[in-house]
C-alpha cells in the first residue's frame, strides 16, 4: 500500500479529511461505525442524529482542532494502512477512527468506527 503525504502529517491528513467530509460524496461509513456511531454520538446531538449530522459533529472536531492520532492498521502494522483515531471529543469517551483511502481516482474518507469506548 504506497503511502501519501496525509498518511504521516497529522496537519495534512486533518485537512484532507476536512476537504472530503465537507463534499457529500467524499465520505463512506463502515456498517459498524454508522450503527454504533447513531448511539454513541446521540447524547452529542440530543437525538439520534443521521449520517449527515454524525459527518457534520467528526468535521466540527476536526475544525476545532482535537488532536489526531495517526495508527497503522492491519497485521503487521501498516499493511492496512493509515487511520487517524479522535479519542473522546464529546467527554462521553467516544472513539472514532477515521481513514483515507483511494476509489479508483478520488480519495474517500471512511469512518472506520464511531462507538463508546469500554476503557
Amino acid at each position: 500500500m504506497a503511502e501519501r503525504d496525509h498518511d504521516n502529517d497529522p496537519a495534512l491528513a486533518r485537512r484532507k479529511l476536512i476537504e472530503l467530509l465537507d463534499d457529500i460524496d467524499g465520505w463512506r461509513f463502515t456498517d459498524a461505525a454508522f450503527n454504533q456511531g447513531r448511539v454513541a454520538l446521540s447524547l452529542v446531538c440530543c437525538k439520534t442524529p443521521s449520517d449527515c449530522e454524525m459527518i457534520d459533529y467528526i468535521v466540527q472536531c476536526l475544525r476545532a482542532g482535537f488532536p489526531i492520532l495517526r495508527t497503522l492498521m492491519g497485521d503487521p502494522p501498516g499493511s492496512r494502512g493509515v487511520a487517524w483515531v479522535m479519542n473522546n471529543p464529546d467527554g462521553n469517551n467516544t472513539y472514532i477512527k477515521l481513514k483515507i483511502e483511494q476509489d479508483g481516482v478520488f480519495d474517500i474518507a471512511w469512518v472506520i468506527s464511531c462507538h463508546t469506548s469500554k476503557h
